[in-house]
């Protein structure tokens, strides 16, 4: 690029040229010159910020609902520039926030990241996520329910037969528990008439 200036005798004026940087790479000089002189500086190229995400802990968790979790990363800045970032967690890769932290680091520089007293009401299969502008990882997160839930099943005898004024009869039934939680619960045996509702 080049500019016109004009300058009075004695006097000192600043010119400011400007060149693609996306053309420069390392090794360049940089040249300024006029009719009468020039002046040359070697060019450094330095690598933009970029903010990786590495090291998610956990990568894979079950949770109870409701209850507080602990998730965690490290941040590195690979590039050579100082930069500041918001660093987010989510539940799902592309959902929204649910805690958010800034991290300043200068070029080649790592933080460590945590996010304390998670905790997520629903139960289910989801994705935790932790996110810069640049990058993100993601790991697999099962929230189970706090409660049992105890099914019954395989009642023997099926259908009972008993002779009024006999020694009373035993009832079995198999209790399972399809919740992910242990639990204790109350199995009663309740005798009433077929038209009873």
């Amino acid at each position: 690029t080049e500019s016109n200036v004009s300058v009075a005798g004695g006097e000192t004026e600043t010119v400011t040229l400007a060149f693609g940087a996306e053309l420069a790479f390392d090794g360049q000089t940089v040249t300024v010159a006029s009719n009468d002189t020039s002046d040359t500086a070697p060019l450094t190229v330095v690598e933009s910020p970029f903010f990786e995400v590495t090291d998610l802990e956990p990568s894979d968790a079950q949770v109870v609902e409701n209850e507080s979790f602990t998730v965690s990363a490290t941040i590195t800045n690979t590039g050579d520039v100082t930069d500041t970032q918001t660093v987010e967690l989510r539940l799902e890769p592309d959902g929204p926030a649910v805690a958010t932290q800034e991290v300043s680091l200068n070029g080649s520089e790592a933080q460590p990241v945590e996010f304390t007293d998670v905790s997520v009401a629903d139960p289910g299969a989801y994705n935790h996520t932790v996110a810069t502008a640049d990058d993100r990882a993601t790991g697999s997160l099962t929230v189970i329910s706090a409660t049992p839930d105890f099914e019954l099943s395989g009642l023997d005898p099926a259908d009972a037969t008993v002779t009024e004024g006999d020694d009373p009869i035993d009832v079995d039934a198999t209790v399972t528990n399809t919740g992910n939680q242990s639990g204790t619960q109350t199995v009663t045996l309740t005798v009433r008439n077929a038209t009873d509702e």
